[in-house]
């Protein structure tokens, strides 16, 4: 009972996942970025705090994308973690200086994860069994689709709500 539930709850959480990157992908075409309010905060202590804040923020959040699957924790609430700690480096710098951090454009980002999301799907396919059914391979590393698919979702939610958030405080830097 319990393997059909994670099934399930992961092309459940897939089809979460593509809406959210939809919904990304529309609010940012959809915004007009004609506003000039300056959101940056101008303060020293809150530019060092949130340095080292969404440093711990990030830190957590690939430790709960590692411990998901079995356990509290996964690639959704560890991609939204740390999109809260990116978009509070947003407030203390600016929307250029997370963008710069990101190296690639997070809509890219987030169309990566959806492809190793449903890519890690697939492998199941190839052995015989159900889509997203999960597959471990203990004995060269431990390694395996649930953890790849919480890999592609922590990039997909990323990529969709961080590319969303840029678009929105484009104007400001």
């Amino acid at each position: 009972m319990n393997v059909i539930l994670v099934d399930f709850r992961a092309f459940d959480t897939f089809g979460e996942v593509v809406v959210v990157v939809i919904a990304g992908l529309s609010a940012a075409s959809l915004v007009n970025t004609s506003v000039h309010k300056k959101n940056k905060i101008n303060s020293l202590i809150f530019a060092t705090t949130a340095h080292i804040v969404a440093a711990l923020m990030l830190v957590f959040s690939l430790y709960l994308l590692l411990r998901g699957h079995n356990a509290p924790g996964g690639g959704f609430i560890g991609a939204l973690i740390a999109v809260i700690g990116l978009s509070l480096l947003m407030f203390a710098e600016s929307p250029s200086y997370v963008r710069e951090r990101l190296y690639y454009s997070p809509f890219g980002i987030a169309m990566v994860g959806l492809a190793v999301s449903a890519l890690s799907g697939v492998m199941s396919l190839l052995v015989g069994l159900p889509y997203l059914t999960g597959l471990w391979w203990k004995e060269v590393v431990p390694l395996g689709t649930p953890l790849l698919f919480d890999v592609g979702i922590y990039l997909s939610i990323i990529g969709g709500v961080m590319g969303m958030l840029l678009k929105v405080n484009e104007e400001l830097d």
